[in-house]
């Protein structure tokens, strides 16, 4: 189920032309957006994409200037990364065109519909929520 909803929304923003950065890179951007600065460790765990593949996406925003690393003061070795203020107006912008895809492809339901789908979702979020917990 989860697959199909990702499958109708992907489909969804593509047909409109919003889907300005892939799924991961959003993610990725997402996990910034929340944090000020965040090791590579931790952003992967965040957005369960690998360190290799993080590190060649992470160099590509880094190219764009929408993200930005620097070196642990106290432990050289490790890297934080976060985002530009370029990087955090892109992503507003990308979250923004996704909002109005999704708010467009619900209005194609009717008030009960939308009504359900809203309620299931809360109701499956909760559910995520007491998982989480557990784990």
């Amino acid at each position: 189920m989860i697959i199909r909803i990702k499958k109708v929304i992907k489909a969804n923003l593509k047909e409109k032309e919003t889907l300005k950065a892939t799924e991961e890179q959003f993610r990725t951007l997402v996990a910034l957006k929340e944090e000020d600065e965040v090791y590579l460790k931790d952003l992967s765990t965040k957005t369960g994409v690998s360190t290799s593949s993080l590190c060649i996406m992470l160099n590509k925003l880094c190219e764009e200037g929408l993200v930005d690393r620097k070196t642990d003061i106290n432990d050289r070795r490790n890297t934080m990364y976060f985002l530009t203020n370029e990087g955090k107006e892109v992503f507003d912008k990308e979250k923004e065109s996704r909002m109005l895809a999704m708010i467009e492809l619900l209005n194609h339901l009717n008030s009960a519909e939308r009504e359900a789908f809203y309620h299931h979702i809360q109701n499956v979020n909760k559910i995520l929520e007491k998982l989480i917990i557990r784990t």
